[in-house]
This record gives C-alpha cells, sequence and structure tokens, in this order.
C-alpha cells in the first residue's frame, strides 16, 4: 500500500519539482517510501498543496516532511511570534518559550531564543511526539478578523517575508483569491474556523 501511495505522490512531484524530474527514477522511490510510510493520508493532501500553492522546484523527502506536518520556516513563524498568530501549536509553544515580546533582549537575541525553542518543538512534531494545542481563548482570538481584513493583513504580511515568499505571488492590484487563501491556511493553519468558512464560501467572497 504504502509503494502505491510513494508512486503516486511521486507522479504528482513530477509536475511541480525540477530535482524529482532530473532524478533516477529507480532510486527514487527509495528515497521517498521511508517518508510516505510515516505519513498520514492528511499529512499528505498537506504536503501536497503546499507543494503546488508554493515555488518547490526542488523538494526533497526532508523538506516534503517537514511541510506535510504543518510546520512552517522560522522566519515565517517568528513573525507569527511576534504578531501572536499562530497556524501550529509549536509556533505557539516555541513563543511561549521564549518569551516574545516580553523580555527586554535585543530583536536578535529574541529570534535566536526563538529559533532554539522552534527547532526543539519542531523536532518532538517530526518524531510523532504529541504536543499540547493551542489554548482556546488563543485560536478564538486569531479567528475573529473578518476576510476583507485579513486579505489586507495578509498581504503586508507577505511584504515583510519577501525573503520566502516570492514577488510573482503578487499582482499589480493586489493577491488573486487563491494565494490569500493559501497565504491564510499558512498563517492559521487548515483546521482554523475562519479558513474553513471561507472555504466553504469562496464564490460569495469572489464577487464582493
Amino acid at each position: 500500500m504504502s509503494i502505491e501511495k510513494t508512486k503516486k505522490l511521486l507522479i504528482f512531484l513530477h509536475k511541480y519539482s525540477l530535482l524529482i524530474t532530473k532524478e533516477n527514477p529507480a532510486t527514487l522511490e527509495e528515497k521517498w517510501k521511508p517518508v510516505v510510510d510515516k505519513l498520514t493520508d492528511e499529512q499528505l493532501r498537506t504536503g501536497c498543496e503546499y507543494v503546488k500553492t508554493h515555488d518547490c522546484q526542488f523538494i526533497t523527502p526532508i523538506r516534503f516532511n517537514f511541510v506535510a506536518h504543518g510546520l512552517i520556516d522560522t522566519e515565517i513563524a517568528y513573525e507569527q511570534a511576534r504578531d501572536k498568530i499562530y497556524n501550529h501549536p509549536a509556533v505557539y509553544h516555541a513563543a511561549v518559550k521564549a518569551n516574545i515580546n516580553k523580555t527586554t533582549a535585543t530583536q536578535e537575541q529574541e529570534f535566536t531564543n526563538f529559533r532554539r525553542a522552534y527547532n526543539y518543538e519542531c523536532d518532538k512534531v517530526l518524531r510523532g511526539e504529541t504536543i499540547k494545542t493551542i489554548p482556546a481563548v488563543i485560536n478564538s482570538d486569531c479567528s475573529n478578523p473578518t476576510y476583507k481584513n485579513w486579505k489586507s493583513q495578509s498581504i503586508s504580511h507577505a511584504r515583510q517575508y519577501k525573503k520566502t515568499i516570492d514577488d510573482k505571488h503578487f499582482s499589480h492590484d493586489g493577491w488573486s483569491q487563491e494565494k490569500c487563501m493559501a497565504f491564510l491556511k499558512e498563517k492559521l493553519g487548515s483546521k482554523n474556523k475562519l479558513v474553513k468558512s471561507l472555504e466553504k464560501n469562496v464564490g460569495y467572497y469572489e464577487h464582493q
């Protein structure tokens, strides 16, 4: 079963990854099967969705495993922590451990502390350990803004992340709805109430 899943994943990745297309097909399954074996169907979908909505020309098994668990790059996670917006429990717990926005440390020191804490939380997630969920009150606070406000905020945040988000994601008059939704999912997580409600009303918001 996992061999079949691996083949299907590689066929999918072949459309998006230059690394996959250049590798020897005989070694691809051997490299990717251990990753696929440990991922649930939902995690595989999460990883594939990330590849579709981001510029992942050189996706590797290690990188795919990372994003399939819903984890994000440290720089973006740190900005989320400073904004008190958490797309994953690992971001929240790292922010708490690093005392983000609560110390007199310089931003460089604060980032170093956060990176250490976030790497620790990510390692736990990737080992398959269960970490505590984000407290309901915190999660609720993240779900309050309306779609239009979030679209504006998302664009604002994205422009701060130019090192990690390609400029071609922007058009002259702002984001497409698809890119906006992808960014919201990355910031808040696909299970967030706001994200779920927006997905059910795509047609409505398209014409607002």
